[in-house]
């Protein structure tokens, strides 16, 4: 018989040993998921019940994963969700995979009983809290996360199979269509962001210049009076006032150890016509927010989506976003084939709600991508990706990327990925879209063409022109320009041009940086002046949100109408000179950008916009360039904003006025305010819809516009109107009527006034499955003093297009 001997520290050591295999084993977890048992999706947010105890659970996370501790205690789980039945099943070790089964579940209706719903006390207390709990309102933040987005094709039950057949050899089992980012986003209270793509990858495109964001569906936080989810903003269930228009149910009730987790069901109350979702809330009472949610549109529309938030207390401060996802359903053109399942979801990591950096530290884009972003190697990407791809995944990649190839993807992105700014790249030039053809009552349409190089001629020089030919008025219009980007960051730029052109009399010069957006309101110019300018302009950002113009013109002008001009008794003219120093100033607080390679596109703020505009014009242009030219001084200024007002709709105002000091010519005092047309009643926001174009002139003046959207009174398939009121109201003065000759117009000193009632989306037509274009109608009157002579001339009826996906 052989002995085994161990000296008395070995035997120690062994021990040790022994104890610390038992205690991992011991403390080894179980891990499972919980899929839908018909489509295999998986089920966020479903609870487990340790043992049939409520005060012993957990519940899943947002992929529909759970852990369990290994524990001899632990001899059943039981699992349930809304909307599927309840299942119990012993405890096992190792990996489980949880099937249920969906049941046929309605949201519940709220009977009123004597007594208070006891879902209203929690849903107060919540509202109460949300501006604590809402992570925008922290001090500081920040975090990295991963995103990916699937697009995915579900095939119709009777979908021939020739198009299936078609439709497997393409993608061989694979995806349609993935992108996976990793960003970095920086952020101070109250609206300074700064969201930067560190990595961004597309399947079928080499280089990608576009990447998936967190909040592209839906938004960062679930607090704000309004959910904007997709294309449409909801009325949040937790905002002040929610109970007067939603339904509150407890569904079910979670013990996880101190703490008590509500499963509250939500709907809108039977009755109220409003912009609602439906959904659950589960309520943590640990400051008494939300711990999970789903949400998704009450009522149907072309495209169904459902969102879902996990948040995590961080550092025993604040309830933080830990994972965000989004599930959308779009009809394909043709119904009988299928539909579109795009899927995404968000992980966020090294969350620090006390980062060290400043303002000044931070873009003034929110979202910017680093040049490295599209070519970061393998070993990148397994650093920040949650798991790794499947094979479905991995197949896309594959797949995808030589069809990609094949169809030059990367060649299509470059030509429209400048068409946020009306530009198509072509090369070493980029095209400007609204040169091709502009419309307006003069010339009726100008064909032309506008080119500009690009940075892959030059990075930080442009050389551009345009020529364009007037049907209407036989002539050509031409110009050229040379750009120089001084500072891309602060967008210090500098302009030289020319042009021999076109200039609508009387246009404020409030809208100097809307340069990129087409202008509907050149329709309706009717008086034109020709103008030979020279000129040099300066453009730059301070401040953060404010953007600067200062530019220096001259000019010869040429009024395109009969017209005669006689200042001070001085000879009667048509044409006239003109030497201008003009500035502008612009202010949007929070307004949120993008920026592609060469601009930064406009996202919009949801506070007030500030407009100013001064221009001084000389006698004489310095080293004899000009003179005789007409002195003078113009001042404007505007402010302007859309509101979203809980359980009435969004308001819009805009306030305008100017004035004028100085003798001036017809075409630079003001009176491009008005947009009536007998041909042609297309409604544009901000200008008086009954006034004729250069009906009234004014040195001075005063504007206000007015309107409020009510939503939608019903909901039908086919005929969802919004109710919108409008009241416009204007001033304004001429102190030298008697120099202007040969032209009819009128002062509108005693103030002109116009009322409006316009109904949006009177018949919605459905375009190619995918979105609704809605048709609406308004009539507008105008009363007071300027009223016409027949009532009927009084009216002016307008359409109306809007574009949406319900």
């Amino acid at each position: 018989m052989y002995k085994i001997h161990f000296s008395g520290g070995f035997a120690i050591r062994l021990t040790i040993l022994f104890l610390f295999f038992s205690a991992t084993m011991l403390a080894q977890k179980t891990t499972g998921i919980v899929l839908d048992a018909e489509n295999q999706t998986p089920l966020a947010f479903v609870n487990i019940i340790y043992n049939g105890d409520p005060t012993q659970g957990d519940i899943t996370d947002i992929d529909g994963k759970f852990t369990v501790a290994d524990s001899a205690s632990v001899q059943s789980l039981t699992f349930s969700f809304i909307g599927y039945e309840s299942q119990t099943i012993p405890y096992q070790s190792g990996k489980m995979v949880i099937q249920l089964v969906p049941s046929p579940f309605q949201l519940t209706e709220v009977v009123v009983r004597p007594g208070e719903n006891p879902a209203n006390p929690i849903i107060r207390q919540v509202i109460r809290n949300r501006k604590k709990n809402n992570p925008k309102n922290s001090p500081k933040f920040q975090y990295t996360s991963y995103n990916k987005v699937t697009y995915d094709f579900v095939p119709a039950p009777h979908i021939k199979p020739k198009a299936l057949k078609k439709y497997n050899q393409t993608f061989k089992g694979g995806f349609l269509f993935l992108m996976e980012s990793v960003t970095e986003r920086r952020y101070i209270y109250p609206e300074i962001s700064e969201e930067k793509v560190l990595a961004t990858k597309v399947s079928g495109f080499k280089h990608p210049s576009f990447a998936a964001f967190p909040t592209d569906i839906q938004p960062f936080g679930f607090y704000k009076d309004f959910i904007p989810v997709y294309d449409s903003k909801y009325l949040n269930p937790i905002s002040p006032g929610s109970l007067k228009w939603y339904a509150f149910h407890i569904e079910d009730t979670l013990f996880q150890s101190i703490d008590t987790t509500f499963i509250i069901s939500f709907r809108p109350i039977k009755g109220k016509h409003f912009q609602s979702l439906k959904g659950l809330l589960y309520i943590n009472t640990n400051h008494y927010a939300i711990q999970n949610v789903i949400a998704s549109p009450f009522d149907p529309g072309l495209v169904d989506i459902k969102i879902q938030q996990e948040y995590e207390f961080i550092d025993q401060t604040r309830w933080f976003p830990k994972k965000l996802s989004f599930e959308l359903y779009a009809n394909l053109s043709d119904t009988t084939a299928g539909q579109l399942k795009i899927t995404g979801k968000s992980y966020f990591k090294d969350i620090n709600l006390s980062p060290d950096f400043t303002p000044k530290d931070l873009s003034v884009s929110s979202y910017i991508m680093e040049e490295s972003a599209a070519h970061q190697p393998d070993s990148f990407w397994l650093a920040y990706r949650i798991d790794s791809l499947t094979d479905k995944e991995n197949l896309t990649y594959q797949v995808v990327d030589s069809i990609g190839q094949k169809l030059k993807l990367d060649v299509i992105m470059n030509l429209t990925s400048k068409l946020s700014v009306n530009k198509i790249g072509l090369g070493i030039f980029d095209m400007d879209l609204q040169e091709i053809f502009v419309s307006n009552k003069y010339e009726n349409l100008r064909p032309g063409l506008s080119l500009h190089t690009n940075e892959k001629l030059f990075k930080r020089l442009s050389l551009g022109a345009f020529a364009g030919y007037g049907l209407g008025d036989k002539a050509w219009k031409y110009g050229s320009s040379i750009i120089w980007t001084l500072n891309k960051k602060q967008e210090i730029k500098l302009t030289a041009l020319y042009q021999n052109n076109l200039r609508e009399t009387g246009r404020s010069t409030l809208r100097a940086f809307e340069r990129n957006k087409y202008d509907t309101r050149t329709w309706f110019a009717t008086k034109m002046d020709q103008i030979d300018q020279y000129g040099l302009a300066l453009n730059f950002r301070a401040f953060r949100f404010g953007q600067f113009k200062l530019a220096w013109t001259q000019a010869v002008v040429k009024p395109q109408y009969q017209y005669t001009y006689k200042p001070n008794n001085q000879e009667v003219t048509s044409t006239y000179r003109q030497a201008e120093l003009a500035f502008n100033f612009r202010y949007a607080f929070a307004e949120k950008f993008y920026e592609t390679a060469t601009d930064r596109v406009s996202q919009g703020t949801p506070y007030p916009i500030f407009f100013l505009s001064y221009d001084k014009g000389f006698k004489h242009a310095p080293f004899g360039l000009l003179s005789d030219a007409i002195p003078y001084h113009k001042l404007e200024a505007a402010i302007t904003e859309t509101i979203d007002i809980r359980h009435l709709g969004q308001l819009h105002y805009r306030l305008e006025g100017g004035i004028s000091q100085g003798i001036l010519p017809y075409g630079l005092l003001f009176s491009g305010e008005g947009i009536w047309d007998s041909q042609f009643s297309y409604y544009i926001a901000d200008f008086f819809q009954t006034a004729r174009p250069q009906e009234f002139l004014s040195d001075r003046y005063a504007n206000f516009f007015l309107r409020h959207n009510f939503g939608p009174l019903f909901h039908i398939k086919k005929f969802s109107p919004h109710f919108i009121l409008h009241h416009n109201m204007g001033w304004g003065r001429l102190k030298h009527p008697e120099v202007h000759q040969q032209i009819s117009f009128s002062e509108k000193k005693n103030g002109f006034f116009e009322s409006g009632l316009q109904l949006d989306n009177l018949l919605k037509i459905n375009t190619l499955n995918v979105a609704y274009i809605g048709l609406g109608l308004g009539a507008f009157y105008r009363y007071g003093d300027y009223a016409l002579d027949k009532p009927i001339d009084n009216f002016a009826f307008k359409f109306s297009v809007s574009y949406t996906t319900r």
